[in-house]
């Protein structure tokens, strides 16, 4: 175990102590630091120096290169955990904890902060709107799998990695006895992301949209669209070649009934997205990612109303914070909505105002941003009426008097000495 690193009583112990310590990460992440440290250890071997013993300045050198690569800091940061899990300690503290790498991180972050787009990459309307269409309706293998992912992809803000461990066992698959709905658990031996209690083989619970009613209530696109018909059409399809428990499987190709890979769930997403684009004529946003529904999918739930808890219990956050640091998207923005351009005349204030479903969503997404105290203002004089709220806070914050400070001035040089 010295390979191992920087804890030295690992050697001491007998190898099932250290198989449980091992199993103290995630097998995923355990294979992440394993490439980036053989990384290393061929970089080292190229300059003849010793990967679990060189000097901090030779660390400092390897990062730099994958610095002047193009590496994010981000991506650095891994590099440094890896190397620090199997280098010896310097100093008496390990390669992570080294005061110079330390504040070489620091210097990355600095020289490269993160960026994240505030705007979604691609439109969620046009994804649908190309769903309810050939070839995806009516169903063929490969474009249902491709509708099913993406689907319950949307529907249950899950991480890929979630979405691919659901299983359809007898155990793990409930379908409503009326149809309107399903209930899928995860295969028993997946551990999330998020490892507690609450979180682990935690199920997913799908409500089927009806079909159209004679009033109108629905559109036959909504129809087309519903996850738990979808779903049951996969299923379905799939049950005479399938060679797996786990809910997607491989369509063709030598692996075709067997369980699909995560990467491979993810590109399924990715394609329907591309496929979207190109059908409908519009060019494909550069740099589409498969992580890319869950930021969408939230940030809409939250547009539509979705309470921040219900939020985070779907998606596993132990806090809102994760959703509002990482996942939020301006999927419209607020000027767009209440004000179509900066400078508003009264014409254009009545159009607005004519519009309840333009500002219904401005009031959405306005509430997204408020305190507690703001929230309370808004509520009972401009609920749904984004236009009102937004006046109704620039009249209690800014005030229609003078300034606090002008007003006190006024009042002082007003003053007259009384007379006795």
């Amino acid at each position: 175990m010295a390979s191992e690193g920087p804890e030295p009583l690992l050697g001491a112990c007998n190898p099932a102590v250290v198989q449980t310590i091992q199993c103290s990460r995630a097998p995923s992440t355990n294979t992440l630091y394993a490439n980036r440290w053989k990384l290393f250890v061929s970089w080292c071997q190229a300059r003849h120096q010793e990967p679990t013993g060189c000097p901090i300045p030779v660390i400092l050198d390897f990062l730099q290169s994958r610095l002047d690569n193009g590496l994010a800091p981000s991506t650095i940061k891994v590099y440094i955990t890896a190397i620090s899990a199997r280098h010896n300690r310097v100093d008496g503290v390990t390669v992570g904890s080294n005061t110079l790498v330390s504040r070489f991180l620091r210097g990355a972050q600095q020289l490269r902060p993160p960026q994240r787009s505030p705007r979604a990459s691609w439109d969620l309307p046009l994804v649908l709107q190309v769903l309810c269409k050939p070839p995806f309706e009516p169903v063929e293998l490969k474009w249902l799998s491709m509708k099913t992912a993406f689907l319950l992809a949307m529907a249950s803000d899950k991480r890929v990695g979630e979405l691919h461990t659901l299983s359809i066992s007898r155990e793990c698959l409930h379908w409503s006895p009326d149809g309107t709905g399903v209930t899928l658990w995860p295969n028993p031996s997946f551990l999330p992301k998020t490892f507690s209690a609450s979180y682990v083989n935690q199920p997913l619970s799908l409500a089927a949209l009806t079909p159209p009613t004679e009033d109108g209530g629905q559109t036959h696109g909504e129809t087309l669209l519903c996850p738990v018909r979808t779903l049951r059409a996969y299923i379905e399809m799939t049950a005479g070649f399938r060679q797996s428990d786990l809910l997607f499987v491989c369509h063709t190709g030598r692996r075709r009934g067997h369980a699909l890979s995560k990467q491979r769930l993810s590109n399924w997403n990715v394609e329907t997205i591309c496929y979207a684009y190109t059908s409908s004529g519009h060019p494909v946003p550069p740099r589409i990612r498969g992580h890319s529904t869950r930021g969408v999918a939230t940030s809409w739930a939250a547009l539509r109303g979705v309470p921040l808890s219900g939020i985070c219990a779907a998606t596993s956050w132990v806090s809102s914070c994760t959703y509002a640091r990482f996942y939020r998207l301006n999927l419209r923005g607020l000027r767009e909505v209440i004000l179509e351009d900066p400078l508003i005349d009264g014409e254009d204030k009545a159009a607005l105002a004519d519009n309840e479903s333009k500002n219904g969503e401005a009031y959405a997404e306005l509430v997204q941003c408020l305190d507690n105290k703001s929230l309370s203002l808004v509520m009972r004089d401009a609920k749904h009426d984004g236009r009102k709220a937004l006046e109704i806070l620039r009249e209690h914050y800014a005030g229609k008097d003078k300034p606090g400070v002008v007003s006190l001035y006024c009042e002082l040089s007003s003053l007259h000495k009384a007379s006795n």
